[in-house]
């Protein structure tokens, strides 16, 4: 049994339905870590009467682990788990839900689930003079057109391109797969400091033991933080090249591979000003590098800062401050300027300037408040912040300064009893 996550787990539970009743069975829990390795100590809560495992409901629990990469399982990129069973289970056994837990742990960027194109596939036999060039072939669905990865040795590079820096790339094989014992034993990516440079533990699981291009599979690592693009061979462009090299060995002549594709290695998000929630999204508040913009993350993956459901959206020139839900839109402060964004996707996103002149001095100090300030015509919802003179009110079409006259010297600069402005990041609403 395989279990792929996105991110490393800590526990697996199982809901069984009809468990198993033979005694003397026990369960082992094995990581990927460049290889299949077992995770000791770990307890196993399906358990039942200390000897038969899956024998009830329960969760398999261990302490995260710290070694763990990534790899492909039935083309499921991730972390994996392999449970195995050292004896034969009684029948069928039935399961009805299995969920894991990932402990809490910093903000990531995971795979939206779309892979990229090849930009280019090279094969160099004399380590890098001369290319044979195969980018046509390897963005082709039909295995007659394949490039021919055969003839490769130690002496050999083969180079494959994106247009952005990947971590899992996808070899499909035709027909014609190397039948030669000649493992890739290295992969280099080209670094910024203008040198190749190899990306360290690697999976591979086009290698049936020490035959690589031995079948359709993936190579996988984690990213590295330092890629470059390069321009190989007469290529006009710059790509983010992988090459891929093994030591010993001769490929078979023809190795056919006729797709390739990647997974890009999204880079995780960097820190922003502030964080909010809306329309089932993740929202970073100013992230580095782009004080007037919010970057959102994919609907429903607040883990997910890439691919085409994610994105950046720019408000006016000053620094933004806050965030905050407000009816069906979010209203967005910046230090002298306030917004509104409104829709449901990346397409239907349209922003609206409600202010060129008040913006938020204390920006914990924005409110909802939900059940609303009574008039005569009932209760409406209002956000309250504060801003230069005192407290506004906002109520989705218009803004007024509520504070005025009764504490006005609250926020007068000129008078003894003025809250002193440096106090503004310590002011919180509730």
């Amino acid at each position: 049994l395989y279990i792929v996550s996105d991110q490393p787990l800590d526990k697996i539970s199982f809901t069984m339905v009809t468990v198993n009743t033979q005694i003397n069975t026990e369960m082992t829990v094995k990581k990927y870590n460049g290889s299949w390795t077992a995770i000791t100590p770990f307890t196993d809560g399906t358990e039942e009467g200390g000897d038969t495992t899956f024998g009830q409901s329960g969760d398999v629990t261990w302490t995260v682990q710290t070694d763990e990469v990534k790899t492909n399982i039935e083309g499921l990129p991730g972390y994996a788990y392999q449970i195995t069973v050292d004896a034969d289970l009684s029948g069928d056994i039935t399961v009805s839900a299995v969920t894991a837990h990932s402990p809490w742990n910093t903000v990531r960027n995971i795979w939206d689930g779309a892979y990229i194109g090849c930009q280019g596939a090279k094969v160099s036999r004399d380590a890098g003079t001369t290319f044979d060039d195969y980018s046509v072939e390897v963005n082709s669905t039909s295995t007659a057109d394949a490039a021919n990865f055969g003839g490769v040795n130690l002496n050999s590079f083969i180079y494959v391109g994106f247009s952005q820096p990947v971590n899992h790339i996808m070899l499909s094989m035709n027909e014609d797969v190397n039948t030669n014992t000649s493992p890739i034993t290295e992969i280099h990516y080209f670094s910024s400091d203008g040198t190749w440079t190899s990306v360290g533990t690697f999976s591979d699981t086009t290698n049936t033991g020490t035959t690589s291009y031995a079948q359709s599979g993936y190579l996988s690592w984690d990213a590295a933080t330092d890629e470059k693009p390069v321009v190989i061979g007469q290529d006009l462009l710059p790509w983010y090249w992988y090459r891929l090299y093994n030591v010993s060995g001769t490929t078979t002549d023809p190795t056919g591979v006729y797709y390739i594709q990647g997974v890009p290695a999204a880079t995780d998000p960097h820190y922003s000003y502030g964080v909010s929630g809306w329309k089932r999204r993740a929202w970073q508040i100013a992230p580095r590098g782009v004080a007037n913009g919010m970057r959102y993350s994919a609907d429903s993956l607040p883990n997910t800062f890439n691919g085409a459901d994610s994105g950046y959206i720019l408000f006016g020139e000053r620094p933004l401050k806050r965030a905050l839900p407000f009816f069906n839109e979010i209203v967005i402060w910046a230090d002298r300027e306030m917004w509104m964004l409104q829709g449901d996707t990346p397409a239907s996103f349209g922003r609206m300037r409600l202010s060129s002149t008040v913006g938020i001095d204390a920006p914990m100090s924005a409110i909802s408040v939900e059940t609303g300030v009574k008039d005569s015509q009932g209760r409406y919802k209002v956000t309250l912040v504060w801003f230069f003179q005192g407290i506004w009110m906002f109520d989705g079409i218009k803004w007024w300064l509520i504070s005025s006259p009764d504490i006005d010297p609250f926020f007068d600069r000129n008078h003894e009893d003025c809250i002193n402005p440096d106090y503004a990041d310590r002011t919180y609403g509730e």
